[in-house]
């Protein structure tokens, strides 16, 4: 039973990396599209500069399913191994190359 409470944490955690990837993935890609801004008809033109829409509560929600997603995923493609103690090491590897992964995802400069 033991083996089970350590398998769903790391499966967990794997969700959770993998959706701030493609939380990251889904900022890097955004923002080079501008996003469409209702003001410019109302407002003065030398006041648009102050004016800037943000994506917040949309990254906020795609990063919410994709775990939510991701974890119902892995959980269902898992669920008859997950009293097996093999899953531990390989999943462990798995996790280590995730963060590393995402670390430097979160270093690049685009």
């Amino acid at each position: 039973m033991q083996n089970s409470y350590k398998n769903v944490l790391l499966l967990v955690s794997i969700a959770f990396a993998l959706s701030i990837q493609l939380w990251l993935v889904s900022i890097f890609t955004l923002v080079n599209f501008p996003q469409a801004n209702v003001l410019t008809k109302i407002m003065m033109p030398e006041w648009l500069h102050e004016v800037r829409p943000e994506r917040d509560a949309l990254h906020f929600h795609f990063f919410v399913f994709c775990a939510l997603a991701l974890t119902a995923a892995i959980v269902f493609y898992f669920h008859r191994r997950i009293n097996e103690p093999q899953i531990w090491p390989q999943a462990k590897l798995f996790l280590g190359l995730e963060m590393i992964w995402t670390f430097f995802t979160f270093e690049c400069d685009f």
